[in-house]
Formats: C-alpha cells, structure tokens, sequence
C-alpha cells in the first residue's frame, strides 16, 4: 500500500474515532497525566480505589467496546477495498456513507455510553464534606485585609495594560520599568504577608480533615 493512502486511511480512522467523543490526547494533557502520574509513583497524591462494577454492569461495558471494535473494523475493511489508489476525496466519501448507513448502531452505542457513564458515577463511593474553616475575628481581618492589597495590585495591573496601549515601544519598556519599581515593595509585602498567614492559619485553625489553606 502507498505511503500516501496509507495516511489518508490513518487520518480517515482518527476522524472516526472523534466522532465517538474519542478526542486525540493533546500534549499539555499527556505532561499533566505523566506529572500526576509521578506523584502518585512517589505518595504525594494517593488515588482512591476504583469503583467496583458489578457483574452485569462489566459485561455491558465489555459489549459496548466490542461494539465499537467492530464498527472500526468493518470502516477499515471498507477503506482497503477501495485500492491503494483511492484518493483523498473517495476515502472521505467512503467513511461519510459507511458512517450514514451505521447511524442506528452509533445512536445505540452512544445511548449505552451515556447510560453506562451514570452507572460508573452511582458506583463511586461518597466524598465526605470537608469542615470549614473556623477563624477567629483576628485571623478574618488579616485575611480581608490581604485580599484588599491584592486587589489593588491588580487594579494597578489593569491600570497599567490600559496605559502601555497607546505607548510606543520605548514608552513601554519605560511605562513597565517605573511600574515595577514603584510596586516591587507592594509585591513582596503581600508575598511575605500571605505566606506567614498561610502558616498562622495552619497551626492555629487548620487540622487534617480541613482544607489546605490556599492565600
């Protein structure tokens, strides 16, 4: 077979495959599940068991994806008897009205998909509410007087985008040098006064059933 069918038959199936939801993984998905995974590796991130399924629910989702196998198949079978010399434009044509004379067997597998996604959700087991913070009315006014500062930073921030809009490119190197250095102070202040809040709250208010405080 061609190099050139060989690829539009590859491109034809993945085309397939989206159109079952299968979305090609992007790459900022697979660095973040290769991150995730190294922290579980190393225990910083502990993964809850997984649902168990129960026999009937296994044997639908087994069914389902044989389903699915087969109709990938049966497109694939359609695709090579075509000839290597099929062209771009055939190829499409053939996987449109494979794709238009299966419709009743993906609105089925797409029925058992959604019913079988509720199913696995039932079977999760139950998050437990995390308690709330209990500050007292010292740590509370530490907290909005924070917030207050970083808001003001970032309506300074505002302030300076609507500013360098008009500037010329020396203007802005200008602009964003002052802007640093007027709130370079204002910055570390809230940057130190978060992380010694953030502390304050851990040993005083903070126990293992709570949420991490996150300033």
């Amino acid at each position: 077979m061609k190099k050139t069918t060989l690829t539009i038959i590859l491109t034809s199936i993945l085309a397939f495959s989206v159109s079952f939801g299968q979305e090609r993984p992007r790459l900022a998905k697979l660095i973040v599940a290769k991150a995730i995974k190294e922290k579980v590796s190393s225990g910083d991130i502990v993964r809850k068991d997984r649902p168990e399924l129960s026999d009937e629910t296994q044997e639908q989702v087994n069914e389902l994806k044989g389903k699915k196998e087969a109709l990938h198949t049966k497109l694939k079978e359609n695709i090579a008897n075509l000839g290597e010399g099929a062209t771009r434009e055939e190829i499409k044509e053939a996987t449109q009205a494979f794709k238009q004379a299966n419709q009743d067997q993906f609105d089925e597998i797409k029925e058992s998909r959604e019913a079988l996604r509720e199913k696995i959700k039932e079977a999760r087991p139950h998050r437990q509410d995390r308690p709330q913070l209990n500050m007292s009315d010292e740590l509370k006014t530490k907290v909005a007087a924070l917030k207050d500062k970083r808001e003001e930073m970032k309506q300074s921030r505002q302030a300076l985008r609507e500013e360098l809009k008009d500037a010329s490119t020396e203007e802005k190197k200008t602009i964003i040098a002052e802007y640093k250095e007027t709130n370079k102070a204002k910055h570390q202040e809230i940057k130190e006064n978060a992380l010694a809040l953030k502390e304050e709250i851990r040993d005083n208010v903070e126990t293992e059933a709570t949420r991490t405080s996150d300033l």
